[in-house]
């Protein structure tokens, strides 16, 4: 926080978030709601609370009862699912591993959640310096020219 507001100079990179369907599927997402939703649910990964979060408030039923990626991927490849939502890079390698031609990747992306380094209070009033430090070297080398050739290696 800086000033009261989240500093999105300090996240420690972003996570994204896809939709997948089987080609073909109806399914899609607009960036605000799901279309051609079956009467099947959304896979999502166990412990992904914020993905859950938002398919609660979008009324769209889950199936969130696996811990690792590959069974929702199984189920939606199987058609126990209508789709799956989960992080973009590890799905995609998933799905070029063991679903090629299967399951593909909506246009759109479902959320860009930025991910902090969570620092108590009593912490930082401790180490401030240590934590600036911290801070400064990440930005550091998010301006590196390794890191900006990662980014356009892995949209």
């Amino acid at each position: 926080m800086t000033g009261g507001t989240v500093d999105a100079s300090k996240a420690m990179g972003v996570m994204t978030y896809s939709v997948y369907r089987r080609p073909r599927s109806p399914l899609d997402w607009d960036g605000v709601r799901f279309q051609g939703l079956g009467e099947k649910r959304l896979g999502v990964q166990s412990g992904f609370m914020y993905v859950i979060e938002r398919f609660k408030q979008l009324g769209a039923a889950y199936d969130d009862g696996a811990k690792a990626l590959d069974p929702p991927f199984a189920k939606l490849a199987a058609g126990r699912v209508d789709g799956v939502v989960a992080m973009m890079e590890k799905a995609d390698q998933l799905i070029a591993r063991q679903y090629p031609g299967q399951i593909e990747r909506t246009r759109k992306v479902f959320e860009h959640t930025p991910v902090y380094l969570m620092v108590s209070r009593q912490f930082y009033a401790e180490h401030p310096a240590l934590v600036e430090r911290y801070w400064r070297a990440l930005r550091t080398y998010r301006a590196s020219y390794d890191y900006r050739r990662y980014q356009l290696n892995n949209p």
